[in-house]
């Protein structure tokens, strides 16, 4: 999947559209999908014990 695809697919998901959902398990994981598959330079990832809180910025 190439970028823009990705952010297609992030789109579809966050605008409602009837879509799979994505599961990510380990922190690392969630990062790397973040940061080089959407392309986000900040990324903030925190345990919530259970699920993770991110919060991720483009400059």
């Amino acid at each position: 999947m190439n970028q823009e695809k990705w952010f297609e697919e992030i789109k579809r998901q966050i605008t409602g559209k009837k879509t799979h959902w994505h599961y990510f398990y380990a922190k690392e994981e969630l990062e790397i999908v973040l940061r080089y598959g959407t392309g986000f330079s900040a990324v903030d990832i925190r345990d919530g014990g259970g699920s993770y809180w991110t919060c991720a910025h483009c400059h």
